[in-house]
């Protein structure tokens, strides 16, 4: 649980950072980063999952 709170804050803040580059960087660049994090979260969380259920 505590790896997954620790995984959307890290997230929130590389948003945060993405919003501040987004005056110089182009949109397209940032939606592919944005979708990035998300699904390296899922992923996190997925594995976080599995982790759990195998134990």
């Amino acid at each position: 649980m505590y790896q997954i709170i620790k995984m959307i804050l890290l997230s929130s803040i590389f948003m945060d950072y993405i919003d501040i580059q987004k005056l110089d960087k182009s949109v397209f660049t940032i939606h592919i980063i944005e979708i990035m994090l998300v699904l390296s979260l899922i992923n996190g969380i997925i594995n976080l999952y599995d982790e759990k259920k195998f134990l």
